[in-house]
């Protein structure tokens, strides 16, 4: 089994809410693909938990995970638990940096500026995104990702995604022992060589 990764651009949009519920729906269409490509000829189910993260019901050794913002949305699949952020790359928010960042990060932040805040939240997001908690496991504040990471044996890497936007999957190491699949679809896609190919 591998690990794969699908952007695609949201089309305009007139107001935040349309934008909101258009990534959304881009973000279920990425999913949609990943799993057909997963399990051909199978219709996976995709219920969600209490904190609302994705899973399978029938594949709980599958792990998914979808992410949003700005015009851009992506999704992942992956043995095992997967968690993906993507986010535009902005400037380092005080209130961010106090509340959910330890003393190294925020001086971390603080010599590298917004590159470096935007790679820590993703890292954060993704990570609690593979737990299962969200931002709501205390955890992900009180100690720096790096160390989350080897405790929990995940592997975070950076997606390649359009300038002015950050993107990071998490992964257990097991997952990522080959560089994940990534394509970008535009409005159009074909499936070739197994996988869907921008056009």
């Amino acid at each position: 089994m591998e690990t794969m990764v699908l952007l695609r651009q949201i089309p305009p949009c007139k107001n935040l809410r349309d934008l909101h519920d258009a990534a959304s729906a881009v973000g279920r269409e990425l999913l949609r693909l990943l799993l057909a490509e997963y399990f051909p000829g199978e219709m996976v189910e995709v219920a969600k938990t209490h904190l609302g993260k994705p899973f399978l019901p029938a594949h709980p050794e599958v792990g998914v995970s979808v992410s949003h913002s700005g015009d851009y949305a992506v999704a992942a699949v992956a043995p095992g638990a997967v968690g993906i952020d993507l986010e535009r790359i902005r400037e380092p928010s005080p209130g961010a940096l106090k509340k959910c960042f330890t003393p190294e990060e925020c001086a971390m932040v603080s010599a590298e500026g917004e590159e470096a805040f935007t790679r820590l939240w993703t890292t954060k997001e993704a990570i609690g995104k593979a737990l299962g908690t969200g931002l709501l496991n205390r955890e992900l504040f009180q100690k720096e990702s790096r160390v989350i990471l080897s405790e929990k044996g995940f592997v975070a890497v950076p997606i390649q995604v359009p300038a002015g936007y950050r993107c990071t999957l998490v992964a257990e190491e097991k997952a990522l022992r080959n560089p994940p699949k990534c394509a970008m679809i535009k409005k159009e896609f074909q499936k070739k060589e197994g996988y869907y190919h921008e056009i």
